[in-house]
């Protein structure tokens, strides 16, 4: 066991580090999306434009 982690071996590292990444990379939507940077990229989105 990983006392830094407490992982069982290194392995289950490699295969937590990429699960970690793809969540990061979902946050990064949400907060593109809260902030309204679809605004700009998909107009059509709103119909309220139209």
């Amino acid at each position: 066991m990983n006392p830094e982690t407490g992982e069982a071996e290194p392995c289950d590292l490699d295969v937590g580090l990429p699960q970690l990444r793809l969540i990061s990379a979902g946050d990064m939507i949400d907060v593109h999306i809260g902030s309204g940077y679809f605004d700009g990229v998909a107009p059509h989105a709103k119909p309220d434009r139209s």
